[in-house]
């Protein structure tokens, strides 16, 4: 299943198809209506609000400001977004001179996979003093920071958090309604900047797992090749499995601590994201579902090729007190 979004209706529709492809429809049914009912709440609550002027950033240096579906909250939370495109268009880029000369009320920086802390720190090194004094000048301090790779660059159903947590940076009157601002969610920009300053570091652990040490003499990680089987002559050959066949190996390698055989079976652009099999492993280590293919005997189940795509739905079985759990590969 390949979902593209690029609307916030593209979002919800994509959870109406995932639920019928995992053959749970009326879950999908179910979600959808809470994330509506949610979304219809910050609506109402801000509709009688002064609408603001937003500039949210999605980058610092170039300064990229926000399309796709983010425009769309944007205006749900009570505010009119700048330099944007049409919903469902992609992210612009701009001069901070435009984006001064646009005179915003409030800036919010959401830099795409950047948590909090490290936002902070990435937008301190790449705008001059003279920017920040200026923009501080033109919100009257209103800016804030985002952890942007929990919030609203994710497509599924945080876009209703998302919602929520612009709403509390537009309308300071609501701020902490909804639970997010003032936390590692959402802080005003001087209160981000102090605590990156400090070294402290905040983000999701379901997403970022603990940083390996490094050291100069550390030699870059190679690519890992794809497993090999031997034939009858003894040379070895790169296999030819079916998705689901190679789904199968992939599971067993992770069951039985096999992470070098594992990684090898991920594609190269994913490699290159893990960076390496003890990488690859902390990740899984780090989500409570992919802890378990390292510990329990996944099925695998139905497999379906569309435009040169395959898609194998994985279970992990119902164990121990744990729920059954069905995974798209």
């Amino acid at each position: 299943l390949v979902l593209k979004p690029s609307t916030l209706s593209d979002c919800l529709n994509n959870i109406n198809e995932i639920a019928a492809v995992m053959g749970v429809p009326e879950r999908g049914i179910k979600l959808r209506a809470t994330l509506k009912s949610r979304m219809d709440q910050v609506r109402c609550l801000t509709k009688t609000k002064q609408v603001r002027r937003v500039a949210l950033l999605e980058w610092c240096d170039p300064i990229m400001t926000c399309g796709y579906w983010i425009p769309e909250l944007i205006s749900i939370a009570g505010g009119t977004s700048l330099h944007s495109p049409p919903p469902g268009g992609s992210t612009p880029t701009i001069s901070f001179q435009n984006l001064l000369n646009s005179k915003p009320e409030v800036v919010i920086f959401a830099l795409c996979g950047f948590g909090l802390t490290r936002a902070a720190a990435e937008i301190k090194s790449s705008w001059k003093e003279e920017w920040i004094t200026a923009m501080k000048k033109e919100t009257k301090g209103q800016m804030y920071i985002v952890d942007g790779n929990y919030l609203v660059n994710r497509s599924g159903p945080r876009v209703v958090e998302s919602c929520e947590a612009i709403s509390e940076a537009l309308h300071p009157e609501i701020q902490g309604h909804f639970g997010h601002f003032g936390t590692d969610l959402l802080m005003s920009f001087d209160d981000a900047i102090a605590l990156a300053n400090e070294g402290k570091h905040t983000g999701s652990e379901k997403v970022r797992p603990e940083p390996f040490e490094e050291t100069s003499s550390m030699e870059p990680t190679p690519f890992y090749t794809s497993p090999t089987t031997q034939n009858s002559n003894g040379n070895t050959s790169d296999t030819n499995e079916s998705p689901a066949e190679c789904a199968r190996m992939q599971l067993k390698c992770l069951e039985t601590g096999d992470i070098n055989t594992a990684f090898a079976f991920n594609s190269v652009a994913n490699q290159a994201r893990w960076c390496g099999p003890e990488r690859f492993r902390a990740v899984l280590n780090s989500h409570d579902v992919f802890q378990r293919l390292l510990n329990e005997a996944a099925e695998v189940g139905t497999c379906e090729e569309r435009g040169g795509v395959a898609t194998v739905i994985v279970s992990l079985p119902a164990f121990d007190g744990k729920d059954r759990v069905n995974l798209i590969w």
